[in-house]
């Protein structure tokens, strides 16, 4: 943000694992951060061994198909119907060049890197998580995947435990995939409006 000259303090909207980067960066710089919307994000809780298990296995087999894809150039052959493919039918309502984007950054060799070393610092992040704290006063929606909620026995719990991280917490679940800004992104950006209008109110 500082490269861009884009003056703080900032609104955070974080979906998946970017709501641990944006819980972290809360707790380190908190004069620069009004309000958060957690989009589906991930907290430390939402996981059992099981679960972490499982997961750790499908990013195996799902790191060992984007090399394939990637190294054979398949990404760039099956290009706008790659998204659709791994991700279900909800990946149609990206527009075709997004879709295609998605595809060709997604099955590089140094995104497969950066996705190893995230889950090797699983443990580690989690522990800084819970030494960060709350999120104090703060306005912060979340909204979590009812498809998420069904699949997980901890995420349901653990999406109400982000709400709690602020005394301003509100959760909305909403029907359908974990990918809630491509099936409903009308619900983003009603929450971050909400949170803007709440963030003003505080500061008068």
């Amino acid at each position: 943000m500082r490269a861009a000259e884009i003056e703080g303090p900032y609104l955070l909207v974080a979906a998946s694992y970017g709501g641990r980067v944006a819980r972290l960066f809360a707790s380190q710089h908190p004069d620069q951060v009004v309000g958060l919307v957690f989009v589906d994000a991930v907290h430390e809780d939402a996981f059992s061994s099981q679960d972490t298990d499982d997961q750790e296995q499908q990013r195996r087999l799902l790191a060992i198909g984007n090399w394939i894809l990637s190294r054979l150039g398949l990404a760039r052959l099956l290009g706008p119907e790659l998204v659709p493919l791994v991700d279900g039918p909800v990946g149609y309502r990206l527009s075709e060049d997004l879709r295609e984007l998605i595809a060709v950054i997604s099955t590089r060799p140094k995104n497969q890197e950066g996705n190893a070393r995230l889950a090797a610092r699983h443990q580690a992040n989690d522990a800084q998580l819970r030494a960060a704290g709350n999120l104090g006063d703060r306005p912060v929606v979340v909204l979590s995947s009812l498809q998420q909620v069904e699949r997980l026995a901890g995420w349901d719990a653990a999406q109400a435990k982000l709400a709690a991280l602020s005394s301003r917490g509100v959760r909305t679940v909403a029907t359908g995939s974990h990918l809630i800004a491509w099936e409903h992104p009308d619900l983003v950006v009603s929450a971050v409006e909400y949170v803007k209008l709440a963030a003003s109110d505080s500061q008068l």
